[in-house]
C-alpha cells in the first residue's frame, strides 16, 4: 500500500492530517533560494504584549493575519482598545486593517499596502 492509498482510502491505515500537512510544509521549504521580500505572518491577539509582536512584523514589511478568537469572547472592550492602538500605528505608516467578515481574524498590512474592501 502506497502513501496515496492511505490518503485516498485505499488502505486501512488512518492518516493524521495535521502530521501530513506538517510534513508537506517541510518538504516545500526552499533552502536554495533567497528569502521572500514579504511574508504573511499569523499571530494571536490575546494579551496587550501581543500588540508589540504585530507591530514588529509590520515594521519588517510583513502582512499580519491576526487571530483574536479568545480575546473577543473574553472581553470585547479590551479587544477594541487593542485594535485602536494597532490602528493608530497603521494610520501613521499608511498601512491598512480589516476584519475578515464572519471570522475571528483581521488582516493588517504594512506601509503602502491597502486592502480592497469593495471590489467593483
Amino acid at each position: 500500500m502506497g502513501f496515496l492509498d492511505s490518503v485516498f482510502g485505499g488502505g486501512s491505515k488512518e492518516v493524521n492530517i495535521e502530521e501530513y500537512l506538517d510534513e508537506l510544509e517541510m518538504e516545500n521549504v526552499d533552502v536554495l533560494h533567497e528569502p521572500a521580500d514579504m511574508y504573511i505572518v499569523l499571530l494571536p491577539l490575546k494579551y496587550e504584549r501581543d500588540i508589540n509582536a504585530i507591530l514588529e512584523q509590520l515594521k519588517k514589511k510583513n502582512i499580519v493575519l491576526v487571530n483574536f478568537h479568545g480575546l473577543e469572547e473574553r472581553n470585547k472592550a479590551v479587544l477594541k482598545k487593542y485594535f485602536e492602538k494597532i490602528q493608530e500605528y497603521v494610520k501613521k505608516i499608511n498601512g491598512d486593517l480589516a476584519r475578515i467578515k464572519g471570522t475571528h481574524y483581521a488582516i493588517i498590512t504594512p506601509k503602502k499596502i491597502k486592502i480592497a474592501k469593495k471590489v467593483n
